[in-house]
Parts: C-alpha cells; sequence; structure tokens
C-alpha cells in the first residue's frame, strides 16, 4: 500500500502541469483516455491505473470506437471499467450521487463485515 501511495504522490508531482502565473486559477488538469494509455506504456499496475483514474477529475471518451482503441492498446477490462464509473460518478469527491453507491454485497456495515 505504501509502495502505491509513494508512486501516486511521484506521479502527482511530475505528471500533472503545475499552474504557472499565466494560467488561470480556474483551469484543472482532467485526466484523459491517453493519460491512461500513457501511464499503461509507462509500466504504472492495473491497481495504480485505477486509482489514479478514482481520485483524478477526468474527461473520459467512453464512446464505443474509444473503448476499443483502448482495448487495442493493451488497457485491461477492469482499467476501463474504473473509466466508466469515473464518467458516471465523476471523482472520489462526487461519489455521493446515489446511483454510484456501490452493490449491496460491496458496502461495508459499521462493524467491518460485508452484508
Amino acid at each position: 500500500m505504501r509502495r502505491i501511495v509513494l508512486t501516486m504522490a511521484l506521479f502527482l508531482a511530475l505528471g500533472l502541469p503545475r499552474l504557472s502565473a499565466q494560467q488561470h486559477p480556474q483551469q484543472r488538469h482532467f485526466l484523459l483516455n491517453r493519460d491512461v494509455v500513457a501511464l499503461a506504456k509507462a509500466g504504472f499496475s492495473e491497481q495504480v491505473i485505477i486509482e489514479t483514474i478514482r481520485v483524478t477529475p477526468s474527461r473520459f471518451d467512453v464512446r464505443t470506437d474509444a473503448l476499443a482503441a483502448l482495448s487495442g492498446q493493451g488497457i485491461s477490462q477492469r482499467v476501463v471499467e474504473a473509466m466508466l464509473v469515473a464518467k458516471t460518478c465523476g471523482s472520489q469527491s462526487d461519489l455521493a450521487s446515489p446511483r454510484c453507491d456501490p452493490p449491496p454485497d460491496k458496502r461495508l456495515h459499521a462493524n467491518g463485515d460485508r452484508r
């Protein structure tokens, strides 16, 4: 887990563009399909890519041809599924939507048990 956090910190520190004095403060970087491909080609694990998708604002192209292109570039189905969830539900901070609740069998109860 610590390795993942360190890898994410390194990616965020080096990979995302920083705001400069000339950029408008409201501009932000959104994760795009090409960013996911770049992470995969750089050798990041599926788990790191999915976590990056989960916590980073995104603007994925999830049209059929775009998804087929991702598959053709070696992007796993689990990563594509994470992209679809992000497209529907937004980043982690936007997961308050009821349609984004985990299925009942994946919810943790107060005592930590799954029911």
